[in-house]
C-alpha cells in the first residue's frame, strides 16, 4: 500500500503566523514496548498547525533504529508530520544513509520526497531515487524501503553501474 501525500511546493501554506504551537531545538525520542530506541528526531524548529493537524520541521534529522540497534539517518530541508506522527514526509534534498556494522552501513539513498511510516519502520517514494554504495550507483523511479530488514524495493526505470575497483 502506498501513501504519497501531495505537497504543492509552489504554495507556502506554512506561514509564520498560522501555527498554534512551536518548539525550538527539539529532540524527540520514541521507545518500543521493550524499552529499545525506535527513533530520534532532531530539528531546530517545529511548528504545529491545528487546522490540518500537521507539524512542520525545519532541517530534520531522523535516526531510525532496528531491533539490533543498527541505525539509518534521514535528513531533508524540511518535513511534515501528518495526523500526529502517522506519516512523516521528508521534502527537498532527502538523504538517507545507513550506519552501523551490517551491509547497509555504506548505503546512501537520495531523492526529493519520501514518506516515512513509523508504525511499519518503512518509507516510500514515487520520485526519482539514486542509491550509492561503494563501487555502485543505481538510478530508479519509485522505491520502498524497510528499515528493519534493510530491504530496498525499486519500482521502475532501474539503471545501474558497478565499478569493482571502487568497492
Amino acid at each position: 500500500m502506498w501513501y504519497i501525500s501531495g505537497i504543492d511546493r509552489s504554495k507556502n501554506t506554512h506561514q509564520e503566523n498560522n501555527y498554534d504551537a512551536f518548539a525550538i531545538d527539539v529532540t524527540l525520542t520514541r521507545f518500543s514496548h521493550e524499552g529499545k530506541k525506535q527513533y530520534e528526531l532532531f530539528s531546530p524548529r517545529l511548528n504545529h498547525y491545528k487546522k490540518n493537524n500537521e507539524t512542520y520541521a525545519t532541517s530534520p534529522r531522523l535516526y531510525l533504529y532496528t531491533p539490533e540497534q543498527e541505525s539509518w539517518l534521514i535528513t531533508a530541508q524540511y518535513a511534515l508530520a501528518f495526523q500526529g506522527r502517522k506519516t512523516i514526509s521528508f521534502v527537498e534534498n532527502v538523504n538517507v544513509s545507513g550506519s552501523g556494522t551490517n551491509s547497509h552501513k555504506n548505503t546512501q539513498l537520495l531523492t526529493e520526497k519520501m514518506t516515512y511510516i513509523p508504525e511499519k519502520n518503512s518509507a516510500e517514494t514515487a520520485e526519482s531515487v539514486t542509491i550509492v554504495q561503494p563501487g555502485s550507483i543505481i538510478h530508479a523511479v519509485g522505491m520502498g524501503v524497510n528499515f528493519s530488514t534493510g530491504k530496498i524495493n525499486l519500482l521502475s526505470k532501474i539503471n545501474g553501474a558497478y565499478h569493482p575497483n571502487e568497492a
